[in-house]
């Protein structure tokens, strides 16, 4: 993960005119997977839009967006879901106690 914030760092401390030539990067982030890293796109088209100095910032929140929401959603739902199996009799119980 330090990489990811030091590359993030990076694409936005980056001088006029380098943005393009030292990154080369599309609105896409790489998800390792079993022997490979499979591309994921950050926006809809994002495979195809590169990182310019004009929407660095809008990679950069697209970009932790995916890692901290939408990278994780489907871990946070099944959570949630054992979680709301175990409390909800304790919370129906609770609500209809303070009646």
């Amino acid at each position: 993960m330090s990489y990811c914030v030091e590359q993030v760092c990076s694409l936005l401390s980056a001088g006029p005119g380098s943005v393009e030539e030292v990154f080369c990067q599309t609105f896409t982030a790489g998800v390792p997977g079993i022997g490979e890293v499979r591309m994921e796109p950050l926006i809809p088209g994002g495979e195809d839009i590169f990182v310019t100095e004009a929407n660095r910032r809008e990679y950069v929140d697209a970009y932790v967006d995916f890692y901290l929401n939408r990278s994780v959603q489907r871990q946070f739902e099944v959570l949630l879901h054992g979680v709301l199996q175990y409390a909800r009799p304790y919370v129906c119980l609770s609500s209809q106690l303070r009646l």
